[in-house]
């Protein structure tokens, strides 16, 4: 919640952020690293080889705060953007079911472009292991340290998504197939 706060889903409020990563915590498909120093949490990254059998474990462990939540989800609009989110889930963009689904590392983490990159490279190892070979990221367009972070670790731009109607967000791909 303090590395993406802008994010609907740290928007949706902590029993849904909790929930959520539950949910993908307990999925054969799905997988999170956390980059701790001294015992306390500097950073993380989450992916998801297949959202298909992830969207319905995610409604499991997220319907009871989402209920809890309902009238301020109307009253905000963010109930819209949960069901844009959820039929983006679905759409299987650029061909790829992998994601990075979200990544954030501490402001004041030391060693942060180094955490940051250590945590990147732990995920493309994961879904190495898991024969993924081509991850997607979707960026928001506006969030250029992003896309050009994402860049350096080996992504490449290959279209622009409207996730929600005026928000432009920018697709990433890396091909983590071995090289001949």
């Amino acid at each position: 919640m303090e590395t993406i706060s802008w994010g609907l889903l740290t928007q949706l409020g902590e029993d849904v952020v909790t929930g959520f990563y539950r949910a993908l915590t307990q999925s054969r498909v799905a997988f999170c690293f956390v980059a701790e120093e001294d015992g306390a949490p500097q950073g993380f990254v989450a992916g998801i080889c297949d959202w298909s059998p992830v969207f319905w474990q995610v409604v499991r462990y997220t319907w009871w705060p989402l209920i809890l939540a309902f009238p301020s989800l109307i009253v905000s609009g963010r109930l819209r953007r949960l069901l844009e989110t959820g039929r983006y889930t679905k759409s299987k963009q650029e061909g790829v079911n992998a994601e990075f689904l979200s990544f954030g590392v501490k402001e004041e983490a030391r060693g942060r472009l180094w955490t940051g990159t250590a945590l990147i490279h732990a995920a493309m190892n994961e879904f190495r292991r898991r024969g993924v070979l081509k991850v997607r990221g979707v960026v928001w367009e506006q969030n250029e340290r992003a896309l050009r972070f994402f860049e350096a670790v080996g992504f490449k731009f290959v279209s622009d998504i409207e996730i929600h109607p005026g928000e432009r967000s920018r697709t990433v791909l890396v091909d983590l197939a071995p090289k001949t």
